[in-house]
């Protein structure tokens, strides 16, 4: 079987045999060039073998004599215009802004000389399949990573900077599904009682309204309305509206942040204008939060993570009448997500009643 040639756009490649028998290929910037590498080999097919097994080592070749020459074409310039236009950087939510940030330097720094040419060369796909590889040890990093270059790819490509984009259909290193993972009562009990009496506050209300991390700590007062939270959450950049029903713990740890919240203004202090603060009366930080989660759920045992909290809150919805459907809306889920969720954990007769009554509306309806 012959062994599949490497190609680079402009490039000059040129085999030459010696009287000894032995055959180089010789690569060049352009006809006439400098030259890139040469592969040496016993015969054309041994040069040819070691030519596609060092593709890495052309591409290294070429970027490192192309990029002074190619000026503002780069990654890195793609980069500076993901920064730049409405449909990039400043598109993301802000807590999730200061990730991607943090992912961008990293492209500039490591990817950021790789000439725009060459992402229609033969390589280009490996390239940055092994660069994702070098944080292999932390996979969801690693795919944070591939995520964002992807991204600033597809928008080279939204603005006719660039013809394709190489690193869609990379596969991602994580497998772990915790779609239908949460805490059990008993978990939860547990981890609570090891949690601050702030933390605890922010915990319970996750497990009882099923609000994202970052939609719960930025949570004021003028978003809640009696019975119901009413917010725009920060996942979507303020794009999706939601309503989280207050009922059971989800009410009861409103009402007694309500009366801390009265108390405080009886004492002349100046309350916060956010439901959850931490023990110091400040707002909370995502990241602070999951700490605390962290920390209480190690010492209690219990190996869940603050994001699971979000299945809890399923279940209760779903104990406390709300139809899948509905709970699906509440927390922003396909309704298979939700099924997956009552199938493992909720009451078997509860499942068995559900699913009497979409047959009993089925017959009435037609």
């Amino acid at each position: 079987m012959a062994t599949k040639r490497v190609s680079i756009p402009g490039t000059h490649r040129i085999v030459k045999r010696h009287s000894d028998g032995r055959v180089t290929i010789y690569w060049y910037r352009h006809r006439g060039g400098p030259q890139l590498i040469a592969f040496s080999g016993a015969s054309l097919s041994d040069a040819e073998r070691i030519e596609a097994a060092s593709s890495n080592e052309l591409l290294a070749a070429y970027m490192a004599k192309a990029a002074s020459s190619h000026g503002g074409e780069t990654i890195g310039s793609l980069v500076k215009l993901y920064r730049e236009v409405p449909e990039g950087l400043q598109a993301l939510a802000i807590t999730t802004r200061s990730q991607w940030v943090r992912w961008l330097d990293r492209i500039e720094v490591d990817l950021g000389d790789f000439p725009l040419k060459l992402l229609k060369a033969k390589g280009a796909r490996r390239t940055f399949t092994e660069w994702r590889d070098r944080f292999a040890s932390t996979p969801r990093q690693a795919d944070y990573a591939i995520q964002v270059l992807r991204r600033v790819l597809a928008v080279g490509v939204e603005r006719e900077v660039i013809a394709e984009n190489p690193a869609v259909g990379i596969k991602q290193l994580y497998r772990a599904n915790r779609a239908d993972v949460i805490l059990s009562s008993e978990e939860l009990e547990v981890v609570l009682a090891k949690a601050t009496p702030h933390a605890r506050y922010a915990i319970r209300l996750a497990a009882a309204t099923g609000l994202r991390r970052g939609d719960l700590v930025a949570l004021r007062w003028d978003q809640v309305h009696g019975n119901r939270v009413e917010l725009s959450t920060k996942k979507s950049g303020g794009r999706t509206f939601v309503i989280a029903p207050l009922v059971g713990d989800g009410a009861a740890v409103v009402e007694e942040l309500r009366l801390e919240r009265e108390r405080q203004i009886a004492e002349g202090r100046v309350p916060s204008a956010f439901v959850l603060t931490t023990e110091r009366r400040t707002a909370w930080l995502g990241p602070s939060l999951t700490q605390a989660f962290i920390r209480a759920a190690k010492d209690a045992g219990v190996s869940k993570a603050l994001h699971d909290l979000r299945g809890t809150a399923a279940t209760r919805y779903i104990r406390s009448g709300f139809s899948p459907q509905e709970v699906a809306s509440f927390l922003g889920w396909e309704r298979s997500r939700v099924d997956q969720i009552i199938r493992r954990y909720v009451d078997p007769d509860l499942i068995a009643r559900d699913a009497i009554e979409r047959l009993e509306l089925k017959r009435v309806t037609g």
